[in-house]
């Protein structure tokens, strides 16, 4: 390292060329290259900033990917649910018992050469300023330490929200083979609700973002959970040969996701965030409030069934399987025949290694409902 007569820092061999490294002005920064030098860092730092323009838009556009929703999106579900009051009835799930272990998972990470000790206080006082002095006692935290050697925030995190928030799962295709498999079981269902009369059903509706690296919490940086989005051309070199090597290239920037907080609305952005492996679902998620739903007996789980009520104009499709018992079909013809408007019957089959739409009937809706079936969901997932 060398020290300019300005105070600029700069590496003789492997300088940085990022914008914000230079506080005090790029020219100053590289009249401290000889001058044969100076053209060529100049071109380097413009294709860096350049760079970080095109990341910062890609980020963006992920973003309010996420809110951009069809006008309809699709449950995929067992032909056995029209027993619990489905299609007009769903389930919401609370965090705690949704099908993935990882739900609102958070990295909590430890700044470099920083005492282990030293930064067990900080981020326990930091744990009990956003959710109360009774969220960690001391025997608590010394526990968690002795078997993961962290303080697995997630775990508070899904507990917190799962007071409160429930889940209800969607995806934004209806021909998605592993859906079909996974959760209509190949002889069920999945039912299209109008995306609009599902937003005013619940806190928020969107898309779900898959990222490779879970969000990430700094306790001595600050209290917001960050997230970050890898570079996917880097993250493919850096794995070549089968082996992953440690600091995964990122694109520059990480977003913000939420302040730590014990405000459950807040909070449950988190849920809106998932492993990549789960990307195939092509989840979209309604949370709502649980305190609006309508509550169910579950024996003696420690989570109650809550379910959510939906008018039946919501309906707008229903694709059935080449497996779906035609008593079935019948059945829920005749459920969503009543009240007003028109709803779409698609029959699916398979080609090759593709699930397409064979058939479609319209089928008009012509009296008002009479009753509602009894509810007793079970957890599920899209």
């Amino acid at each position: 390292m060398t020290e300019d007569p300005t105070g600029i820092t700069r590496r003789d061999r492997y300088p940085s060329y990022r914008l914000s490294d230079y506080p005090v002005g790029v020219d100053a920064f590289i009249k401290t290259f000889p001058p044969h030098r100076r053209e060529e860092t100049r071109r380097a730092i413009l294709q860096l900033h350049l760079k970080d323009i095109t990341d910062k838009s890609q980020i963006a556009r992920t973003m309010q990917e996420m809110v951009e929703l069809p006008e309809i999106i699709y449950k995929y579900v067992p032909h056995e649910r029209l027993n619990d009051g489905f299609p007009m009835s769903l389930r919401a799930t609370q965090p705690a018992v949704l099908n993935d272990v990882m739900e609102g998972n958070v990295s909590t990470s430890m700044e470099n050469k920083m005492d282990r000790d030293e930064w067990w206080t900080i981020i326990s006082r930091s744990l009990r300023e956003a959710f109360g002095e009774d969220t960690l006692s001391d025997e608590e935290l010394a526990r968690r330490k002795g078997l993961y050697g962290d303080p697995k925030v997630s775990t508070i995190i899904r507990e917190r929200l799962s007071q409160s928030v429930g889940v209800v799962s969607f995806s934004a295709d209806p021909l998605i083979p592993t859906m079909w498999a996974h959760y209509a079981r190949n002889s069920g269902f999945v039912v299209g609700y109008k995306t609009k009369m599902l937003r005013d059903l619940g806190i928020d509706l969107r898309r779900v973002l898959y990222l490779e690296l879970a969000p990430v919490y700094i306790p001595t940086r600050d209290n917001v959970i960050r997230i970050r989005f890898v570079d996917e051309e880097h993250r493919r070199q850096d794995t070549e040969g089968g082996i992953q090597r440690s600091g995964t290239p990122l694109i520059s920037h990480d977003v913000e996701l939420l302040e730590l907080t014990n405000d459950s609305r807040q909070l449950a952005k988190l849920l809106f965030v998932k492993s990549r492996a789960w990307e195939y679902e092509q989840e979209v998620r309604l949370l709502v409030d649980l305190h609006t739903c309508r509550l169910n007996a579950n024996g003696d789980s420690p989570w109650p069934i809550h379910t959510l009520a939906l008018p039946m104009e919501a309906v707008a499709e229903v694709y059935i399987g080449f497996d779906t018992p035609t008593e079935q079909v019948g059945r829920i013809s005749r459920i969503l025949d009543v009240g007003q408007g028109t709803w779409r019957l698609k029959h699916t089959h398979w080609h090759a290694y593709r699930l397409q739409v064979t058939s479609t009937s319209v089928h008009r809706r012509k009296s008002p409902p009479s009753h509602r079936e009894p509810e007793n969901l079970e957890a599920g997932g899209a």
